[in-house]
């Protein structure tokens, strides 16, 4: 550390105390060359979270832009603002790297409801459920595009079984393989790692 007053060097620490509530310490010096006495204080550097967007333009990671599309995305579901906070946190402070790069994620919508759910095996499904699930993909591609991830609309690749109107067959089920490999590749080719959720 350099004396302020003749720039050298060289100085001992006479004094040191953490101020702030431990955020930093405050240490007085003495210059080993003019004996005067300077105050220096030493803090932990945070490097900033850097988010790489899909244009490859980047941003500095803002906490608030997380939570509040949490909040959009739950706001008509029974999810509390502290579990929302836990969900902000928990991406925020996951140590992807320095071992592993930061994932990219890929959302992917479910495939439709189909017509005639009310009368299927289930029982506890109304005609509305089959309305309401043609709302998913817009729902989900719009989180996607806040939380600048990718995105799949799965109901674009398969569709559910004439049987239950529900859940796919092994047939849709490997037209939806065949869909998320499409979109992976084009995800690696991008140079990004990637999440499944």
């Amino acid at each position: 550390m350099k004396c302020p007053y003749c720039g050298y060097s060289e100085s001992r620490v006479v004094d040191s105390r953490p101020t702030d509530e431990g955020e930093r310490i405050r240490r007085r010096r003495e210059c080993l060359k003019c004996g005067k006495r300077f105050t220096t204080y030493e803090i932990i550097e945070n490097v900033p979270i850097v988010v790489i967007k899909k244009d490859k333009s980047r941003e500095t990671f803002d906490r608030s832009k997380l939570l509040n599309g949490l909040l959009r995305a739950c706001e008509k579901r029974p999810v509390s603002v502290d579990t929302l906070e836990r969900i902000v946190d928990e991406i925020n402070n996951f140590p992807f790297e320095p071992v592993y790069p930061r994932p990219e994620l890929l959302i992917v919508s479910p495939v439709l409801i189909r017509e005639g759910i009310s009368r299927g095996i289930y029982g506890c499904f109304t005609e509305e459920a089959a309305s309401m699930s043609r709302c998913f993909a817009a729902e989900y591609e719009a989180v996607s595009k806040a939380k600048n991830c990718w995105f799949l609309d799965a109901a674009k690749a398969a569709r559910a079984s004439e049987e239950d109107r529900l859940h796919m067959t092994a047939e849709e089920h490997g037209k939806l393989a065949e869909a998320l490999a499409q979109k992976v590749l084009e995800i690696s080719q991008a140079g990004g790692g990637f999440s499944v959720h």
